[in-house]
């Protein structure tokens, strides 16, 4: 759902039981996570991660540090600010900027020689933020708004409950990702979709929730 391996050193979220980050866990150097829900960050899988591999230094933003103190030792956690370049191991520079969901949540912009990355999930719109021309785009894309009006108006005759209404209220659809692609990724960069959500393309409930990319 929320995990993706930037050139095989930097883990972005932890969202997912420990069996699933255990695979690739002698490749990370870094673990930046992006918010605070449970499907970003699973404190005992994170926990478990920084027991195992004591040169792991965790990214956050300020508001997050509250949500881990009690897991990552002071003097591994970087708490950084937004759009303030950092310097990183192996010749990586990462900024963060602002994302809007229901909770504080930022996205990444990550460069490395020639590649240039753009990573954002979790966010009802991408409108005020430029990515023009990069390399790479990993980024959300929730639902389907025309799916999600059919189940809306199906929801509504039958008087059943709906999460999809949720989804539109805090997540990034196909729609809105693809009028914002089209302003942004005029070199045609390789896309990545994150974040989909099943019962908004096909009606089932479900979510991708394990992504490893590598570049």
């Amino acid at each position: 759902n929320s995990v993706g391996l930037l050139n095989n050193t930097i883990l972005v979220d932890i969202g997912v039981p420990f069996k699933d980050v255990e695979p690739i866990l002698e490749d990370i150097k870094y673990i930046v996570i992006t918010h605070r829900h449970g499907d970003h960050l699973n404190k005992s899988t994170l926990r478990r991660v920084v027991s195992l591999k004591p040169l792991i230094r965790v990214i956050i933003a300020p508001y997050l540090y509250e949500e881990i103190e009690s897991i990552v030792p002071a003097d591994r956690i970087d708490v950084i600010n937004q759009n303030v370049w950092y310097m990183l191991n192996d010749g990586v520079k990462m900024s963060t900027f602002n994302l809007y969901h229901n909770v504080d949540n930022i996205g990444l912009r990550v460069y490395k020689g020639d590649y240039k990355i753009f990573y954002a999930t979790d966010t009802y719109t991408l409108e005020g933020i430029e990515a023009k021309n990069y390399t790479h785009y990993l980024v959300e894309r929730n639902y389907c708004e025309d799916v999600v009006a059919d189940i809306l108006e199906k929801a509504s005759e039958s008087g059943e409950f709906t999460y999809v209404k949720r989804s539109m209220e805090n997540h990034l659809s196909k729609q809105k990702l693809e009028l914002w692609l089209v302003k942004n990724n005029k070199n045609n960069g390789e896309v990545v979709y994150l974040h989909e959500s099943d019962v908004s393309y096909n009606g089932t409930n479900r979510y991708i929730q394990f992504i490893v990319w590598r570049f």
